[in-house]
């Protein structure tokens, strides 16, 4: 229970905490990835797609790398992009949409 509470709280700060992902067995069957690693990894598998906040969501969401029940999801999806701009592992080829490999837009 309290490392729950650590978990949201760090989510909540905007600090990347790796998450063992807990199968219905209750065991931990692997280490998902969480915020810029989780997108890094995603954009990473399809290099030459032009992406929006709203499709990274959606596909994180669906491999169970955010939670959809999370208070503040989208806003901390762009701020993880922002982070990939900035760092220049990220491309914005237009307003809201991002790239891996600007040749390929």
């Amino acid at each position: 229970m309290l490392e729950r509470k650590l978990l949201k709280r760090a989510a909540k700060l905007g600090i990347e905490v790796p998450v063992a992902a807990v199968g219905s067995t209750g065991r931990t069957d692997a280490v998902r990835p969480t915020g810029v690693g989780a997108i890094r990894a995603l954009v990473s598998e399809e290099p030459t797609r032009v992406w929006n906040a709203r499709d990274i969501q959606t596909c994180l969401e669906q491999r169970g790398w955010v939670s959809s029940g999370a208070q503040h999801r989208r806003q901390g999806i762009e701020a993880a992009i922002s982070r990939l701009v900035r760092g220049g592992e990220l491309q914005r080829v237009a307003r809201g949409r991002y790239c891996v490999d600007r040749e390929h837009t």
